[in-house]
């Protein structure tokens, strides 16, 4: 009985650090990369900013900023009214962990 109840628990603990250990290796591939959008413009505006499942639409106030998941191929718009507008660039994998200043590409 003694070496069932020994028997059991040497599986319990392989099973569970072979489910930690791919569970830290998911984790690491998942992790997602962001970028800023810098209003530096004197008005408030809009953006609409494409990911994986549909879009983002942020209104970002003069002199703050936003950041989205940096998806290179993905592209931003505005967005006047809760729909995006006017096409303004495309994310590449330079842009990710920066700030992006908006006045470049208004």
């Amino acid at each position: 009985m003694k070496k069932l109840k020994n028997l059991f628990f040497i599986c319990a603990i392989f099973s569970l650090t072979s489910f930690i250990s791919a569970h830290k290796a998911n984790e690491a591939t998942t992790q997602a990369n962001y970028f800023k959008i810098v209003n530096d413009t004197n008005q408030k505006v809009y953006v609409y900013v494409e990911n994986v499942g549909g879009g983002t639409i942020s209104g970002i106030f003069k002199g703050s900023s936003g950041t989205f998941r940096c998806i290179p191929g993905k592209k931003v718009y505005t967005a006047s009214r809760g729909l995006k507008d006017r096409f303004l660039f495309k994310i590449t994998s330079s842009m990710c962990d920066t700030k992006v200043k908006l006045s470049d590409y208004l």
